[in-house]
């Protein structure tokens, strides 16, 4: 058997060590005085239970019933239920009592419920007596994971004299699946089987031992004659031997994996009280997860069982291990969702609950849903009695209020986990201090990181938790991150990571524009690199050397040169960095600045395809399709501009808009997609709806050439925009400019006149572009109809306006007078 799943879901166990329940000596001493008690005892020890749970129940209702014998009633009644199956009103009547009856009693009905975390402290607690409390022990433990322990106890009781050959055949036969066949050999010699039950379980030692040698045949036919005939094949051997099995079967043929799976699914169907059922279980999903096609469909059958009180449980695990496939397929995890759903529906009560709110929460945390994922935590909290497990729990939603954006309360959990359990202590606290970094509470880092210091001053840790100060003082440019970085380098200089630090201290140089400073720091990183074994830090100082000459003034042709050639090494040299997006963006950045638009668009379409789910992938695509429309590869840039909209990021409508800009420069009328961004909701932002508005305009006059009728549809676009509310001047006037232009060429041409002067006198000056082109434009009109005295007065008007036209206005006045004799 391995070690406890790293999910925690369920303990891998081949096969159950069947408990010796022995408290009847304890409980026959407390209760024998007392007639009804006598009575009911001996229909115990006859195997009538039902009579001995009726018999106590009345006698303490019964009045007159002796208050000394209270307690040992409650024990016959708790034994009597526990043996009808009844594990859950046994510990309602046991949790309060205490003695060495109850809590033996109370660990045999945690036990026989499968709470086996719960089972094994009281175990524990009684030692190795009775007997069935070292074997109970020893089962726990086995459950757990922890096989060699389990295999320690019962050598031990085994050492004592006191175990029964059935308690020895089960030592050996679980240091047969260790291995440890010498061990074994000697413990078969010195035992003699007492019963049917005994030889059959001999004969499945010796039977097991041979799955550690070829060939594998041999073992599978004794394991078959293990069970070939019936007489004395106990319901745990029974599922020892399937288990077993499987295992030699595999061995056969590892890529047989659906006969092993069928015959799994055989024992589950046939066997739905099996105690070992939940071990076949397990085994049937590890054999399903190493399958090209996992069989699903027998699980869901009994899935379906549910309603059906006897085989509820089964259905339960059934159901289980359905969430569990799915779960691991990426493909099927909608499916996976509907199943852990159905599982709450029908199981909430279960003791596999817990890990199934645990897999919901899996599944919310990796779709993004932080709040679902911390109710589905919390509900996982509830429905589960160990403390580590809460603790572990209190730790990972501290995680997800992390990933949330929520460090405070991030924090909260972190604290409430290492209170919980000593083993998360130090991740905990970890932990806490990093998100007291999130939240920017440096005061809180401080505190918390001095306690993690004075427990572990020496642990490469404590160097992360300064290391990541200086960081985070950095990405907040906080002035003091140069002196944190340093900090951590004074008091950890030959820390792993000793070379980030020195190229934070790079970039930090950089950002500052202290490019001399910056090599320094990329040569005392390049100095760490010899005891960098991952060959991180040499990508680091590579990629610190292109953002450096990128820094550097001046910027010449030799200096565009070495930064593309320094990033071009980079993506050679370094094909699967995490920094790859980063250099292939600047690349890209220094190609379309360059106006390189081939090689541009080569770097930014890479981009998106190696990295489609990366911050750079949305605006790598957008400036690929810019890069297209420059090489007037028309088709190309709208398909990337499309890729972008059906992104449906931040650059959606800015794509929207350069497919709009491509169709205008066609000819094209490109209304109706400039028009999808006016009726966008939520709504595009106020300046593209501006440039919106006036290129729906633009358009539309420049296909009224073919279609004169469209001029009254911009004359309405400029309109709108003019009329927007608080719009910036430079938008509101070059709509009216653009107006009066429409209006001229309807021929309204002295109502176009009227909006140019209005402009000129109600516009504020801050804008003067438009503002001087309306006026000139008016002036022009004026002259043209020979109103000489009014374009004067245009051009006066002009000159009084601050600007780079004011000069130009007033020549053209006074050229105006002296040309035309007008002095007035």
């Amino acid at each position: 058997m391995d070690a406890v799943n790293a999910d925690g879901y369920e303990p891998d166990v081949m096969k159950l060590i069947q408990l010796v329940f022995l408290s009847v000596g304890i409980v026959a001493t407390a209760v024998a005085a007392h007639p009804v008690l006598a009575s009911a005892r001996r229909a115990l020890d006859e195997r009538i239970p039902e009579v001995a749970l009726e018999a106590v129940s009345r006698a303490i209702g019964t009045l007159g019933f002796p208050a000394e014998d209270t307690d040992g009633a409650k024990l016959l009644m708790a034994e009597a239920q526990l043996r009808l199956g009844k594990s859950d009103d046994a510990l309602a009547v046991l949790t309060p009592m205490t003695g060495k009856a109850a809590t033996l009693l109370r660990a045999h009905a945690l036990a026989s419920a499968r709470r086996w975390n719960e089972a094994l402290p009281f175990y524990e607690e009684l030692g190795d007596v009775p007997v069935s409390a070292a074997v109970g022990r020893a089962e726990a433990l086995q459950m757990l994971g922890r096989r060699a322990e389990a295999v320690a106890v019962l050598g031990k009781l085994i050492g004592s004299g006191n175990a029964p050959v059935s308690v020895r055949l089960r030592h050996a036969g679980l240091l047969a699946e260790l291995g440890r066949k010498s061990e074994v050999e000697t413990l078969m010699r010195e035992i003699k089987p007492e019963t049917p039950a005994d030889e059959k379980w001999r004969d499945y030692v010796k039977a097991r031992l041979l799955l550690n040698e070829e060939p594998y045949t041999q073992a599978l036919d004794a394991l078959n004659a293990v069970i070939a005939k019936p007489e004395g094949v106990t319901p745990n051997l029974l599922a020892a031997v399937v288990l077993a099995a499987t295992e030699a079967r595999l061995k056969i043929s590892s890529a047989d994996t659906d006969e092993a799976a069928r015959e799994l699914e055989r024992f589950l169907q046939n066997n739905p009280d099996n105690p070992a059922i939940e071990m076949v279980f397990r085994r049937l999903d590890q054999v399903n997860s190493g399958a090209r096609n996992p069989r699903e469909r027998e699980l869901h059958k009994m899935a379906l069982e549910h309603a059906e009180p006897a085989l509820k449980f089964r259905a339960a695990l059934a159901q289980f291990y359905v969430c569990k496939m799915q779960l691991r397929e990426k493909n099927r995890r909608q499916l996976a969702g509907q199943s852990i759903a159905s599982f709450i529906e029908w199981h909430s009560s279960h003791r596999l609950a817990t890990f199934v709110w645990e897999m919901k929460a899996e599944l919310d945390q990796s779709n993004g849903e932080f709040d679902s994922a911390l109710e589905a935590l919390e509900a996982a909290q509830r429905t589960t009695q160990d403390k580590e497990r809460k603790a572990l729990l209190e730790m990972r939603m501290g995680l997800v209020s992390f990933q949330k954006g929520d460090p405070s309360l991030a924090v909260t959990y972190f604290q409430l986990a290492s209170e919980g359990a000593q083993r998360l202590k130090n991740g905990a606290a970890f932990n806490a201090a990093l998100a007291e970094l999130g939240r920017k509470n440096f005061d809180g880092f401080q505190t918390r990181l001095a306690g993690f210091i004075a427990s572990n001053g020496g642990d490469p840790l404590a160097g992360e938790l300064l290391l990541e100060a200086g960081f985070t003082k950095a990405r907040e440019n906080d002035s003091d991150a140069p002196a944190a970085l340093r900090a951590f380098l004074a008091r950890f200089p030959t820390h792993e990571r000793a070379g980030e630090a020195h190229l934070a201290l790079a970039e930090l140089s950089l950002a500052s524009g202290n490019v001399a400073q910056v090599n320094v720091e990329i040569d005392n990183a390049r100095a760490l690199e010899s005891g960098n074994k991952s060959g991180a830090q040499a990508e680091r100082n590579h990629y610190a050397q292109i953002f450096a000459a990128d820094a550097a003034n001046p910027r010449d042709e030799k200096a565009v040169e070495k930064i593309i050639a320094l990033a071009r090494s980079f993506i050679s040299s370094h094909p699967k960095s995490a920094l790859l997006p980063d250099v292939r963006m600047k690349l890209g950045q220094v190609y379309f600045h360059e106006q390189d638009f081939v090689n541009a668009q080569v770097q930014f379409e890479t981009l998106a395809n190696e990295n489609p789910d990366g911050d750079y992938a949305e605006p790598a695509l957008f400036l690929a399709g810019q890069c297209a429309g420059k090489l007037s590869n028309a088709e190309r840039a709208k398909k990337l501009f499309d890729q972008v909209v059906e992104r449906k990021g931040p650059l959606k409508h800015h794509a929207r808009f350069q497919q709009g800009l491509i169709e205008h420069e066609l000819n094209n009328d490109a209304s109706a997609i400039f028009q999808t961004i006016l009726d966008a909701q939520p709504p595009a932002s106020a300046e593209l709806r501006y440039a919106t508005f006036c290129a729906i305009g633009d358009n539309l006059v420049r296909v009224a050439k073919d279609s004169p009728s469209k001029l009254g549809s911009a004359l309405t676009a400029y309109t709108q925009l003019a009329a927007i509310p608080d719009i910036p001047a430079e938008w509101h006037n070059q709509a009216v400019y653009k107006k009066a232009k429409v209006l001229m060429q309807l021929g309204q041409a002295q109502e176009a006149l009227e909006f140019l002067n209005a402009l000129i006198d109600s516009a504020a000056t801050t804008e003067t572009f438009w503002l001087y082109k309306a006026g000139f434009e008016a002036a022009s009109m004026l002259e043209g109809q020979g109103s000489w005295r009014s374009a004067i007065a245009i051009y006066e008007k002009l000159e009084k306006i601050p600007g780079p036209r004011a000069e130009e206005s007033r020549g053209k006045a006074k050229e105006l007078r002296l040309k035309k004799f007008i002095w007035d």
